[in-house]
């Protein structure tokens, strides 16, 4: 009863990493796409050709093939999820995977249509409507084909088989394996703490090392690291800057998804997946600062870091609970040791230039003048000083030049 609900809950864990790695995907490739729209536009504005069938068909063919990378991402995502949780390789969720390709095609082919009236084109778009259903049909065959030789892939043991290591005890209870993105001072502060609280800290280089290989498998990473170190700690520190785009942005979606918000590495959250998902008991996940929850599930089992000695001794407690040799009685050091609210800072270094303050506020009022007039375009005179402004603005990213000229706005209002 035990293997099956450890295994259950792989799954679960394997298809929630997924999705939020396909999430991710999708957003880059719809970007990617709505940069090769609006170079289109300028070239076949630059040739008074915005009316032409070949500006008409150059849209569409953008399109079409943003559902093909879909598609195959979609289908590449799924052989690395079946690396991690191999008894996902069932009829019914290759027959749901297939469903979701077949949706993806039908969603981006469908929306052709729009964004040809949306880019001003006024020929009549059902001229595109029956290449559409075949590249549809095309597609989806090729899918089929694909996750059919993906099922015979694994039927057939084609996927070397990782070479499970027996984690049950590990060599050196005080090792603890860290997990961390690009802000050194938080991998610091642990390293410091952990020392502090008698743990020995390892890096994810020395577990790769631990494999002998040149190229493991992350899951061989994962099962050495287990069988050296009793638990691993990632650290969740919001490195980044991350938003929705907005095209799947809803009215009722909270700041946090509308809005640029500190988020982890990718790096970090895939490895936090699958050391959550496969050794859920010895995985702690430690918060520093403001960061974007990646699972409903890991969120409920975060741990908030400061210097705060509660929020201290529940990171001890809880590599205690995790199995670590952990020494606190008659030490005093692991109280200050480790400076994890030196370590809270936001990802964007502070902007200290002189248009700094000036350049904020006209953007807040170009942003509210926009939005009373239901507009979306800023237009300042060419060589104006609101047009340098304006130049700066784009070099922050809060202003990026429009498709027809002028600028607007680089985020949601």
């Amino acid at each position: 009863m035990g293997d099956q609900s450890s295994n259950t809950s792989r799954e679960v864990h394997a298809l929630e990493l997924e999705a939020l790695t396909r999430a991710k995907a999708m957003g880059e490739i719809n970007e990617e796409c709505h940069r090769a729209e609006e170079q289109a536009v300028r070239e076949f504005a630059a040739r008074g050709a915005l009316q032409s069938g070949t500006f008409g068909g150059t849209i569409a063919g953008i399109h079409r093939g943003r559902a093909k990378r879909m598609v195959d991402k979609e289908i590449e995502l799924r052989r690395a999820t079946l690396k991690i949780a191999p008894e996902l390789a069932t009829d019914t969720e290759f027959d749901k995977l297939l469903e979701l390709t077949k949706a993806t095609v039908d969603g981006v082919l469908a929306s052709i249509p729009e964004h040809l009236r949306r880019r001003g084109f006024q020929i009549a778009v059902d001229t595109v409507k029956p290449k559409d259903v075949v590249e549809a049909l095309g597609l989806k065959e090729d899918a089929r084909r694909e996750i059919e030789m993906l099922k015979r892939e694994h039927a057939l043991q084609i996927f070397p088989k990782e070479e499970r290591v027996t984690v049950g005890v590990a060599k050196d209870k005080r090792k603890v394996w860290v997990v961390h993105g690009r802000n050194l001072k938080a991998r610091n502060a642990m390293f410091e703490f952990l020392r502090a609280i008698g743990l020995e800290p390892m890096e994810w280089g020395e577990a790769l090392a631990l494999t002998g290989k040149g190229t493991p498998y992350n899951g061989d990473v994962l099962d050495q690291a287990f069988a050296e170190a009793q638990a691993v700690v990632v650290l969740l520190t919001g490195d980044d800057m991350a938003r929705l785009g907005t095209r799947y942005a809803e009215a009722d979606d909270p700041p946090e998804e509308t809005e640029p918000t500190p988020q982890a590495r990718p790096n970090v959250l895939f490895e936090a997946g699958m050391a959550f998902g496969k050794y859920p008991d010895r995985t702690v996940l430690v918060q520093i600062g403001t960061a974007r929850a990646f699972s409903n599930v890991v969120g409920r089992n975060v741990l908030y870091a400061s210097n705060d000695l509660r929020k201290r001794q529940g990171l001890a407690d809880r590599l205690k609970t995790a199995g670590c040799d952990v020494k606190t009685d008659h030490r005093h050091d692991w109280h200050t040791s480790g400076d994890f609210d030196g370590a809270n800072e936001g990802p964007d270094a502070p902007t200290a230039d002189e248009h700094a303050d000036a350049d904020m506020a006209a953007f807040r009022e170009i942003t509210a003048r926009l939005k009373g007039k239901q507009a979306d375009t800023h237009a300042p005179e060419v060589g104006s000083p609101d047009d340098g402004q304006a130049q700066r603005l784009v070099k922050r990213g809060l202003l990026k030049p429009g498709p027809m000229g002028g600028y607007v706005v680089a985020r949601l209002f």
